[in-house]
């Protein structure tokens, strides 16, 4: 029987076979010994599943009918079989050295089921057939991503993970998080590099801010009910 893995790395992806091989690849480097990856394949049109395949690595393929990221995200992580969970997106990629920091927090502190660093945005300068190049745009930033945090199985089972908030999914996430006390720290090592084009999600901004105002108001109801109405959430553990 294969040795168990400490660490599941969870990437869904819908046709994002041009960035996939280099998600991957920032994954690989982290050099940790007991890491499982999942690629999550969202229905893809392109050859998403092929270039899965031909991948090096501890690397399990997983392909559904199409269903949306949070959807792709719990086929995931049901079949992760680690303790610890981390996220990537697929056109996006860690730091070289996310795990190593991010796991010796975790070590370092039994109490703590979330860990979460900076994100450094990249914007997309050129193109040159397959090959794609990125800068540094403005200043590294804290934001509640999965891409660019750590998690302990125990806190996804104990919140559970909705279907709701396609866009700003991860705000409304970690706000359920802090809402009901999961013990969360932060940590000012950039982690993620999140890389903008034109592809993006998140550049329907007109849906995003809808699914924001709706995320933020649904917050506010669950506190007064909970009897916090008007009290702001505690601040970030550092």
């Amino acid at each position: 029987m294969s040795e168990i893995p400490r660490v599941s790395a969870i990437i869904p992806v819908r046709n994002g076979a041009h960035f996939l091989k280099t998600a991957v690849a920032s994954i690989l480097a982290q050099n940790c010994d007991s890491l499982e990856i999942l690629v999550v394949d969202d229905g893809s049109t392109d050859d998403t599943a092929q270039v899965a395949e031909r991948l090096p690595g501890n690397i399990r393929c997983l392909s559904f009918p199409h269903q949306g990221l949070a959807a792709t995200r719990l086929e995931g992580i049901a079949a992760a079989q680690g303790e610890i969970l981390a996220f990537l997106d697929v056109d996006d990629v860690w730091a070289e050295d996310k795990l190593r920091l991010q796991l010796r927090l975790l070590d370092d502190r039994a109490d703590l089921l979330i860990v979460n660093g900076y994100t450094q945005l990249q914007r997309l300068v050129e193109t040159d057939g397959d090959t794609m190049r990125f800068e540094n745009w403005g200043e590294p930033v804290l934001t509640p991503s999965f891409g660019s945090a750590l998690f302990r199985r125990q806190a996804i089972e104990h919140l559970g993970m909705t279907r709701t908030h396609e866009h700003n999914y991860d705000l409304d996430w970690f706000m359920r998080a802090r809402e009901l006390g999961l013990r969360l720290c932060v940590h000012s090592d950039i982690v993620l590099y999140y890389r903008r084009h034109s592809n993006n999600m998140s550049n329907d901004h007109n849906t995003g801010k809808r699914a924001l105002l709706l995320m933020l108001r649904e917050s506010l109801a669950r506190r007064s009910a909970q009897g916090m109405g008007g009290v702001s959430l505690p601040p970030l553990e550092e």
